[in-house]
């Protein structure tokens, strides 16, 4: 894995991990062009989107990254937030600036948010299939040591300079999220709901695919990561917005109280034993349980917090007793 910077620009150093990413952003932008001709919106739209998803994805993640770490950041200035050239930041804050920039680009051409935010959602997959990849560039993205020498190869592992094998987690990432991108493209929801789909799409796994990672990671206290708990917030957030829906009579006419109260049960038990499984992990808990296994169950739970989250969220047949309005 060579990332030394190959040329400057513009007073950067431009490694190929970079280069990488601006590619995968490139190939991002031209796969939104092709879903926004598809599903008919306005001429320019993706254009614009583009434009802002590039001022504002970056600066969100990056935002994302310092809000976490703010002490570190008062101790050696707050001026080196958003200096140029930093490569810290948080993939779930650029998934916020890029929602931010949906919703503008749907304001400014008098569209439909979901209509809009559901052309983004395959892009985005793509974008961060390819982005994942190219982590093999950066040497980040590892899980824990290869112990068996039948999988001391890549793409199952990846090795240091010490000549030390491990998991290459980055490709199980961008493999679930070119999954998402075939089931983003094939899926005919409308107004807004593939937008959650990828939302729930995302935030399951990575319930997961974080807590497998064993390189830099941002975390609260003690293994509290802050992917794993963003991503259940988010998935918990659409399960309360869907609730309220539920309550006003707007949404999923045909789940009853009995369905929620078990969507819920369901949610809150996954999540109480992914925590437990955290310690299990960091060997605090449940020592006589294989790695292996602890990580298989974190992956069922995942799975049926995210399968929860869809009955509640994701409208039965895609169709609301209310119309959304336009915006």
């Amino acid at each position: 894995m060579n990332n030394e910077p190959m040329f400057e620009l513009f007073g950067l150093q431009v490694t190929p991990y970079a280069l990488s990413v601006a590619l995968a952003l490139v190939m991002g932008i031209a796969a939104l062009a092709l879903v926004c001709r598809r599903d008919g919106l306005k001429g320019g739209t993706a254009a614009l989107c583009a434009a802002f998803c590039l001022l504002l994805g970056p600066r969100a993640a990056r935002l994302g990254y310092c809000l976490v770490r703010i002490r570190h950041y008062l101790e050696i200035g707050l001026e080196n937030v958003l200096r140029p050239g930093e490569g810290e930041f948080m993939l779930l804050g650029a998934v916020a600036g890029c929602a931010l920039a949906g919703w503008l680009t749907a304001r400014l051409t008098r569209q439909k948010t979901g209509s809009v935010l559901d052309a983004m959602a395959a892009p985005a997959a793509l974008t961060i299939a390819l982005c994942r990849f190219a982590e093999y560039l950066s040497g980040d993205g590892y899980g824990l040591d290869v112990l068996d020498e039948t999988f001391m190869r890549f793409p199952f592992a990846v090795v240091n300079e010490y000549e030390e094998w491990y998991w290459a987690i980055f490709v199980l990432e961008g493999l679930w999220a070119l999954m998402m991108l075939v089931i983003l493209l094939t899926s005919r929801r409308t107004g807004g709901e593939k937008a959650k789909l990828f939302l729930i799409l995302y935030c399951a796994a990575q319930i997961t695919l974080e807590g497998l990672r064993r390189d830099e990671y941002l975390r609260l206290i003690f293994f509290i990561r802050v992917a794993q708990l963003l991503s259940a917030l988010v998935i918990a957030g659409l399960m309360i917005a869907a609730t309220v829906r539920w309550a006003k009579k707007q949404h999923n006419p045909g789940m009853g109280r009995t369905g929620i109260i078990v969507c819920w049960a369901v949610a809150l038990l996954c999540a109480g034993a992914v925590i437990a499984l955290e310690f299990a992990a960091d060997g605090k808990i449940l020592t006589w349980m294989p790695v292996w296994a602890i990580y298989l169950v974190m992956a069922l739970c995942s799975v049926a917090f995210g399968i929860a989250a869809g009955r509640m969220v994701l409208s039965r047949g895609n169709k609301l007793t209310k119309q959304a309005p336009a915006c």
